[in-house]
C-alpha cells in the first residue's frame, strides 16, 4: 500500500472513533468519553509516524534510480545513509539480484526503523532523506497559519499530547486538559 492511502485508512480509523464519541456523547458531559478522544491523539500521531516512515521506504527506488542513471549526487540523504549499512560489495552482489530495489528497501528500513517521525524535527531529518526541503510552507499554506513555526507548533501540540497521554496517561492534574 502506498505511504499516503495507508495514511488515509489509518485517519479513517481516527475519524470513526471521533464519529462514535459523538454519537455516543452528543453534548458532551465533562470527562465523558475522553479516552475515546485521548486514542484518537494517540492514533493520529501513530498514523503521521507512520506515513513518514512509509514515505522514506516508498522514495527508495525513485532515489536508486537517480543514482543509477548516472546522478553521483542524487537527491536527498538517503544514499549517503545507506552508505554506511551496505558495503560496495554487497552493494555489487545485490544489484545482480532480481528485485534489488526489494534488498535496499530492507536496508534503508533498518536505518529508520528504530526512530520516530513526529516532532517537527524529526519530520524534517525523514523528509531530507529523500530531498524534501520545504514541507512546513506548504503546510502553513494549507493550515492558514502566520509562519512556519506556528506550523511546527501545530503539530507539535499534538504530539505533546500524544506524549503526554501514552507516557503518563490520563491525570485530573493534566495541565494540557485544563488548556
Amino acid at each position: 500500500m502506498k505511504a499516503f492511502e495507508s495514511f488515509k485508512v489509518n485517519m479513517s480509523r481516527c475519524e470513526v472513533l471521533l464519529e462514535l464519541h459523538i454519537e455516543k456523547w452528543p453534548r458532551r458531559p465533562a470527562r465523558r468519553g475522553d479516552d475515546l478522544l485521548r486514542a484518537v491523539v494517540a492514533l493520529s500521531v501513530s498514523a503521521l509516524d507512520s506515513h513518514f516512515h512509509d514515505l522514506v521506504i516508498e522514495y527508495v527506488p525513485r532515489i536508486l534510480d537517480e543514482y543509477i542513471r548516472g546522478n553521483r549526487n542524487p537527491p536527498g540523504k538517503l544514499i549517503e545513509a545507506m552508505a554506511q549499512y551496505l558495503p560496495l560489495a554487497k552493494a555489487l552482489l545485490l544489484v545482480r539480484r532480481g528485485r534489488p530495489d526489494e534488498e535496499f528497501r530492507k536496508i534503508a528500513h533498518a536505518i529508520i526503523k528504530g526512530k520516530t517521525f513526529q516532532d517537527p524535527g524529526e519530520i524534517e531529518r525523514a523528509l531530507k532523506l529523500i530531498s524534501v526541503d520545504d514541507f512546513w510552507e506548504p503546510l502553513r499554506k494549507r493550515l492558514g497559519l502566520k509562519d512556519e513555526r506556528a506550523a511546527k507548533g501545530y503539530v507539535q501540540q499534538f504530539v505533546t499530547r500524544r506524549h503526554h497521554i501514552v507516557h503518563r496517561g490520563a491525570q485530573e492534574d493534566d495541565s494540557i486538559d485544563k488548556q
